[in-house]
């Protein structure tokens, strides 16, 4: 079933909803927004998150970093407040040399590709930030060893190519990869549970003060024109995270399933549902029944498609057209 452009858009605008829902989860561990809280993201040319963010905790100070100057020019266009402090500068640049930690910091790192100064970026920021501060790090799930690159190579040519794709990836990443990393190569699934587990391996080496630790609370991926994955690292004392609500210990199998992957409803439909929400237990089968027909040809994927919109139905955009 192919959707319109804008059905992209929805799984995107899940996500940022996520993280309201994780600074929430802050909150109840006793980590409330307050002035001296600091929100940092590369908040693209219309400022979307920063929005959300301004409206549900108005009190945060808000810095937008852009490395790309017509981008930025957009920015100040559409900026809608005063507190949003606008940065031209590459994004790496920015937190070796211009970011002073506060005590307590919000931070998007929305990357568009997959490179190994990413994982070295996060290992250098992770050290400079205090007690209940968060970090949410993007990365596009590209396996290399997936099938279709292959699909029209000879069983040798294959074998070959196979295997310069593997060593290729351990010169990039040996630094952070981890046991059994060869087998997570070839689909979504497995790359994302390969990426976590990485993310976990950047907590694990750095090494923080006054008795705090980084840890990776969540991950989830989902489709913004290609496969993307978001992780959220939270820093925190060892009491502040028994008491995170959204504090559950990773686990490869738990982060390769977790998938954002929003169905294309109409209107109508919307408000057909709305009559069985919210479900005490998300099931895609009851609310199939309530529409009365598949949102799919197959009935496993519109099943698990419809408990995707039960869980965050709150959080769907509703696109509208106009004509001027």
């Amino acid at each position: 079933m192919k959707h319109p452009p804008y059905h992209l858009r929805v799984n995107k605008a899940v996500d940022r909803f996520v993280l309201i829902e994780t600074i929430k989860d802050l909150m109840s561990a006793g980590y409330a927004p307050n002035a001296e809280c600091t929100y940092y993201s590369l908040g693209g040319p219309f400022l979307e998150d920063f929005r959300l963010i301004h409206e549900h905790f108005p009190e945060i100070r808000l810095v937008s970093i852009e490395s790309d100057e017509a981008t930025y020019s957009r920015q100040k266009f559409h900026r809608f407040c005063k507190r949003i402090q606008l940065v031209l500068s590459r994004v790496e640049n920015f937190l070796e040399k211009e970011f002073v930690p506060g005590a307590r910091d919000i931070i998007w790192l929305d990357f568009t590709d997959f490179r190994v100064s990413h994982f070295s970026t996060l290992e250098s920021l992770l050290p400079k930030l205090g007690d209940g501060s968060l970090v949410r790090v993007t990365l596009p799930v590209n396996p290399p060893l997936a099938p279709n690159y292959f699909a029209y190579l000879s069983k040798v040519e294959r074998a070959q190519r196979l295997n310069i794709k593997r060593d290729e990836f351990d010169r990039r990443f040996s630094e952070y990869l981890v046991k059994g990393w060869e087998d997570h190569l070839e689909n979504d699934s497995s790359m994302s549970a390969l990426i976590a587990r990485m993310l976990e391996n950047v907590c694990g080496k750095v090494a923080l003060s006054d008795n705090l630790s980084a840890r990776l609370v969540s991950a989830h991926r989902y489709a913004d024109g290609q496969s993307m994955m978001t992780a959220s690292i939270v820093i925190m004392r060892d009491a502040g995270l028994a008491k995170l609500v959204a504090f559950k210990p990773m686990q490869q199998e738990k982060i390769a399933a977790c998938l954002l992957d929003m169905p294309l409803l109409s209107v109508k439909e919307r408000l057909k549902l709305a009559e069985s929400l919210p479900q005490s237990k998300p099931s895609g089968k009851l609310l199939s029944k309530r529409l009365g027909y598949l949102i799919d040809r197959d009935s496993v994927k519109s099943e698990r498609s419809m408990e995707q919109y039960s869980r965050y139905h709150r959080h769907y955009p509703l696109f509208g057209r106009i004509d001027l």
